[in-house]
């Protein structure tokens, strides 16, 4: 290769690693001011957060798991006599678990893994969002900015103090953006310039079905919510598209321009979900069986919140709003706070105030600049996308009728208000891009110190991630380490199953995993992590009679018995009866420092 090729390919490149370099800013800026704003130090890092209640622990139990097996493969250390598998309890999304498992080859530790995690899902939402605000041809800086701006939005602080690992990782939602540009027809598929570059007919109808087919495959490598979401947006988007097309006369290629994004979305994430129905020959029942359609609406969205700046804002008196809103509002208690930063809350305001201009405004619209703006076939993309997801969000709205006609697994439309605000920080970046240079300065600093104060301020106080030693646990799996051999299987009481099965007295839903959490090398197998639905699970349901509970200690082979005393506030002779049929000796072996966990060995079989 000659200097001049080589310096050739270098200056074509060139632009390329630019806007890289400015991705990986907006990352490196969301991940340091997230952890500024959560207060976070390596000593936090290195414990287990307590924001989040139960479950942040269910995800310390996933990200323990994957520093010792990949996600979807069996970890024999959990489901004891099974083991556990990510896999049929639906937990870990393919990008996360393929992330998580590089990440455990150099953070072998499960809680580290995840604190970890959390603070690098803000590093990828920025990097994600930055492409999505190119598309929309705003300048790189005001781009890479806004995608911090929604990296580190109030939501995703949320999620982190709500123990929602994977929702916060919503890197997927600027790429349904970019999916509803090229949905919405040729005037703003970002794809089409590359796509009429090609040298013959064919090359240029692959790379028109090409390119919206592989972001479908990243959107449906992410989390089922977000994947789902991008299929109610994109192809409704289309769908408005195609109508309006057909009312002006268009013929059967106007209106099925713009499908290949839909048609990649719906062969994809179709492919994706028969894979997780089937059993292979372990799971039987379904993992949401019990979701009703009534949840729907109990975990709708409501609109106001939308408009109003969250209970944590750093900006004095504004947050009171929310909290007096919620205390007032006695509908959909159990929805979530939506969680926009303010400047998308304004942003989303004036989008929905334009939709009545822009049906009544007419030619007449381009005689100013609001109304060019307005009239802008990108604007009038986000706005229609805008309008076609409240129809989702909102209490009583679509996503009832999505519960009736395709099932209530996805009840908590509330989380579409990420959608929203990628949709309004679009349309003020529009607005932002028209600005002349002084006074794009001038605003966006403003804007800047809004988000600041907004976003960051009030994290620590608010949401505080509150880190704990857990000295009791940790110095309880030691005593059991050094009392039982390797490799030996416990079995906990009470008999739970995974996932999602609700407090028994005083143990909240996840607290069985604790013990797990702490435990070196796999050297115990503990049973918690059998899932119901499935033949691991068998082993143990139905044991509740003492008769019953010691035929399946003695089938697994198990050599101990951990009980958990909070679990029988009232009825300690419930686990004495069960302990009892299988060990002859109702003194623990091992006792947790303040009394709460008891180990009872089970004699070997002769």
């Amino acid at each position: 290769m000659t200097s001049d090729t080589a310096a050739s390919r270098l200056r074509r490149s060139r632009p390329l690693l630019v806007e890289i370099a400015w991705a990986a800013g907006a990352a490196v800026v969301s991940i340091l001011a997230a952890a500024l704003a959560l207060g976070l130090d390596p000593g936090a890092l290195a414990r287990r957060w307590t924001a989040g209640g139960d479950d942040q622990i269910l995800h310390y139990l996933l990200f323990t798991s994957a520093t010792q097996t990949f996600p979807f493969a069996t970890n024999e250390a959990l489901g004891f006599p099974d083991g556990f598998n990510a896999f049929f309890s639906t937990q870990f999304d393919l990008a996360s678990a393929l992330t998580v498992s590089v990440l455990g080859i150099v953070i072998p530790n499960g809680i580290v893994l995840l604190n970890t995690f959390y603070l690098l899902t803000f590093g990828s939402v920025g990097a994600a969002a930055y492409p999505f605000f190119r598309v929309l041809r705003v300048r790189p800086w005001l781009s890479a900015g806004l995608a911090v701006v929604f990296a580190l939005a109030p939501y995703h602080f949320l999620r982190v103090a709500s123990g929602h690992a994977f929702l916060a990782n919503y890197w997927t939602i600027p790429l349904l953006g970019i999916l509803v540009l090229a949905a919405a027809g040729e005037s703003t598929d970002p794809f089409r310039r590359w796509a009429r570059s090609a040298t013959s007919r064919r090359s240029a109808l692959l790379r028109r079905w090409a390119a919206p087919a592989v972001v479908a495959l990243l959107i449906a490598s992410g989390g089922g919510y977000y994947y789902v979401f991008a299929a109610i947006v994109v192809g409704g988007v289309w769908g408005i598209g195609a109508v309006s097309r057909l009312v002006r006369g268009g013929g059967l290629r106007s209106v099925l321009g713009g499908a290949a994004p839909v048609v990649a979305l719906v062969v994809v994430i179709s492919a994706e979900l028969l894979l997780l129905s089937l059993g292979y020959g372990e799971r039987y029942e379904p993992y949401f069986e019990g979701r009703r359609i009534a949840e729907s609406e109990l975990y709708a969205g409501k609109f106001l919140p939308l408009l109003f700046p969250w209970a944590a804002t750093g900006i004095p008196k504004l947050g009171t709003i929310s909290v007096l809103y919620y205390a007032e509002s006695g509908s959909s208690p159990m929805t979530e706070p939506p969680g926009l930063p303010l400047i998308a809350s304004l942003a989303l305001g004036v989008l929905l105030a334009a939709l009545p201009v822009l049906a009544l405004g007419g030619a007449g619209l381009r005689r100013s600049a609001v109304g060019r703006l307005l009239d802008d076939s990108r604007f009038r993309v986000l706005a229609a996308a805008t309008l076609w997801t409240l129809a989702f969000y909102l209490l009583t709205g679509l996503g009832m009728a999505f519960a009736f006609l395709v099932g209530p697994t996805i009840r908590a439309w509330s989380r579409l208000s990420i959608v929203l605000c990628l949709l309004a920080l679009g349309a003020l970046a529009l607005a932002l891009e028209r600005m002349r240079r002084r006074s794009l300065i001038v605003v966006a600093s403003l804007l800047a110190l809004v988000a600041v104060s907004d976003q960051l301020l009030g994290v620590r106080e608010d949401l505080p991630v509150d880190p704990v030693a857990d000295n009791e646990v940790v110095q309880l799996v030691d005593s059991v380490d050094d009392a039982l051999p390797d490799g030996c299987g416990v079995v906990q009481l009470p008999i739970k199953s995974f996932p999602d099965t609700g407090s028994i007295g005083g143990m909240r839903d996840y607290d069985e995993a604790l013990p797990y959490l702490y435990t070196d090398d796999a050297s115990l197998r503990w049973s918690y992590g059998s899932i119901e639905g499935t033949t691991g699970f068998d082993v143990w349901d139905g044991s509740g009679s003492p008769a019953s509970f010691a035929e399946a200690v003695r089938g697994s082979g198990a050599c101990a018995v951990l009980v958990d005393t909070a679990a029988y506030p009232e009825d300690a002779e419930a686990w004495r009866s069960l302990v009892g049929a299988v060990s002859p000796d109702l003194e623990p072996e091992v006792a947790s420092s303040a009394g709460r966990w008891l180990l009872f060995e089970v004699p070997a079989q002769g």
